[in-house]
Parts: structure tokens; sequence; C-alpha cells
């Protein structure tokens, strides 16, 4: 009878959770980045960039806290996306008026 070769399962489930690693902790410095922005008055709490660096960022910090079942920051991260989705309608809308 033929020897199956063995295969490192190992290698190939470290490398992709690798990567969600570094899209978390992206997300991490992009979510604190923006919040030091804010705070230095570089950007304005209503701006478009400020907002989307919180969706970029809650993005992948939740991804990584659903890989890791996390789900106190998935849920954290699920409101923190939904309230940067209103602030850029509401900055779309006042800037159309």
């Amino acid at each position: 009878m033929a020897k199956r070769p063995i295969k490192n399962k190992s290698k190939k489930q470290k490398i992709p959770h690798l990567h969600l690693e570094i899209i978390g902790w992206l997300g991490v410095v992009l979510v604190v980045s923006a919040y030091a922005l804010v705070s230095l008055s570089v950007l304005q709490p209503s701006s478009i960039t400020y907002q989307s660096m919180n969706i970029v960022g809650s993005i992948g910090i939740l991804i990584i806290s659903v890989k890791k079942r996390v789900y106190q920051s998935v849920l954290t991260n699920i409101f923190w996306i939904f309230i940067a989705l209103i602030g850029i309608i509401s900055t779309i809308i006042n800037l159309a008026s």
C-alpha cells in the first residue's frame, strides 16, 4: 500500500491568520490615528476623512474579532461603523444643502 505524504496543515493555517492579525492591527492604528488627529484639531469630527478612517479601521478590528470570537469587540465595532456611516451621510447632506 502506498503511503500518502503528510501535509503540514499548521503552515496553511498560520499564514491566513497572520494576515488577519495584520488587518486587525492596521485597524487599530487607523482608529487611534483618527482619534488623535481630531483631538489635535488636524481633522474635524464631521470630516469624511475622519469618518472613513473610523469605518475602515473598525472593519479591520471587526474581522480579527470575529475570527477570535471576541463578541464584545464585534458588537462595539459594528456600532462604530454605523455611527461613522451616519456621520458621513450627515456630512454629505449638510454639504448638499
